[in-house]
């Protein structure tokens, strides 16, 4: 249902001009709330404002300031923001637009970045994704985001030591941080559908269950997803590497050059779970294919026992006065034990021949 929704405020945005600001999302009842972070080396707060008193305060020059934002339900605070740092009306339509791809743009003044954040549903273990973007000016670090979360709280819980780096660097290197946890989540996610994948392994060897195929099926359109997902993420990731932006310092590309590294091993285990869940599709159809096959075996190793006792039972139920045998005293005996012998001569011989 969730999704209906978000394809019809897709289409709401048609033959719209471009910075048209319309929220596609579905958390309208997320409350706006800023937090602004102030630091350097030897001071640090937190405190929540509006935008209204942030436009009002002055940014100080030796200070550091991390202006996080979450909740899109009032558009026109985020426009105060926006204008207040002089933000392109096209990237702030890619903000409240949730539907981008995740990239990385160069301005004179600013960078612009876009990814998502991704995890697995703890019930329903489905991928659930979150847009978040970030605009990296001077001293300035901007996220904003559609709901408030705790993603970000280990490098809040960093911010507030002052022997962190940092608090004695600048926020490109708080940048690299938030996106670290991000890339960490991507191996996170990674790593629990491999363990489902491994745990579907094993059941389709033990005892493959009638909704089998649709778990295998279920997996693969989540790795389809997170693909379209990380292969964008990763891109940007090379792009701030090689950017010769002078807000993207130096000694900061190192660690982000450490976060493509975590990409290029989310990558590798990316392919490697596509090939595995493609391999448990074809394991579950020959497991099918074995257990039928043992199925009709039981089945055709009946139908030949009773083959020879079929034919013994037609022939004496066939009625004619001239058959000696029916007059026997014990020739109903004689019958039966005739027929054991015959079915366990069978029987020896499939096994003779392993068959069975």
């Amino acid at each position: 249902m969730a999704e209906t929704k978000q394809k019809r405020k897709r289409l709401s945005k048609k033959g719209l001009p471009p910075g048209s600001v319309i929220y596609t999302g579905h958390h309208l009842q997320e409350q706006v709330k800023i937090k602004l972070y102030a630091y350097d080396k030897e001071h640090f707060s937190c405190t929540e404002v509006t935008a209204a008193e942030l436009i009002q305060m002055p940014v100080p020059a030796q200070m550091n300031w991390w202006i996080d934002l979450s909740g899109f339900n009032d558009i026109e605070t985020l426009g105060i923001i926006t204008e207040h740092f002089n933000i392109h009306m096209l990237h702030k339509e890619d903000i409240i637009n949730i539907h981008q791809r995740p990239k990385f743009e160069e301005e004179d003044h600013y960078v612009f970045v876009v990814m998502k954040m991704l995890n697995l549903h703890p019930r329903s273990n489905a991928l659930d994704s979150e847009q978040i973007s970030f605009i990296l000016k001077d001293n300035v670090l901007i996220t904003l985001q559609e709901q408030e979360g705790d993603t970000f709280q280990p490098v809040r819980q960093r911010l507030e030591m002052a022997s962190s780096r940092l608090r004695s660097n600048d926020p490109s290197m708080l940048l690299y941080a938030l996106m670290d946890i991000i890339v960490d989540d991507y191996l996170d996610a990674l790593n629990k559908i491999g363990e489902e994948l491994e745990d579907i392994e094993e059941i389709i060897i033990t005892k493959p269950g009638n909704n089998t195929i649709q778990i295998i099926q279920h997996n693969k359109k989540k790795l389809i997803e997170f693909k379209k997902i990380f292969y964008p993420a990763r891109d940007v990731l090379m792009q701030i590497t090689k950017s010769n932006s002078p807000l993207i310092k130096e000694n900061s590309k190192s660690f982000f050059m450490d976060v493509y590294d975590h990409t290029m091993q989310a990558y590798y285990l990316l392919e490697s779970y596509r090939e595995l869940n493609l391999g448990l599709k074809d394991l579950y159809l020959n497991q099918i294919s074995h257990e039928m096959n043992k199925i009709m075996k039981v089945l055709t190793i009946i139908s030949t026992l009773f083959i020879p006792l079929t034919f013994i039972v037609g022939v004496y139920g066939m009625n004619f006065q001239n058959m000696p045998e029916l007059r026997w005293k014990y020739g109903y005996f004689y019958a039966l034990g005739f027929m054991a012998i015959i079915a366990a001569s069978l029987l020896y011989y499939f096994w003779r021949r392993k068959w069975i």
